[in-house]
């Protein structure tokens, strides 16, 4: 029991939200999984958040009677992540890292900037 983890079945995100009548002693929504379920569960949430976002965006645009009128202001790019992430590493640690790594992260770091010139 020491490596598995809580997962929440109503996301804090949405039981926020809820009335305080349905706040208090929700200890049954709780599993208890293990951390590569959790991983699995946590990315499926994550995906249906994300569905029930985008329809009720839809919705909302479709009232509004303007196309798009609450796009996402956030642009999931793992490709960006990963260069932002690169770019990071080698700002602070450049210094303690391999140099096969420095050569690595930029090369990361090049082929993108070359792209978006």
């Amino acid at each position: 029991t020491d490596h598995h983890m809580r997962h929440y079945i109503v996301p804090y995100a949405y039981r926020s939200l809820l009335p305080d009548q349905y706040k208090t002693h929700m200890s049954h929504d709780i599993v208890i999984l293990c951390p590569e379920c959790h991983v699995s569960c946590e990315k499926l949430s994550k995906a249906k958040m994300k569905s029930m976002e985008n329809a009720l965006r839809d919705d909302l645009s479709k009232e509004v009677g303007i196309e798009n009128a609450f796009c996402s202001p956030v642009v999931d790019d793992a490709e960006l992540h990963h260069v932002r992430s690169c770019a990071i590493a080698l700002a602070r640690w450049r210094c303690t890292m391999p140099e096969d790594k420095i050569e690595s992260h930029e090369k990361v770091v090049r082929g993108y900037l070359a792209g978006i010139v």
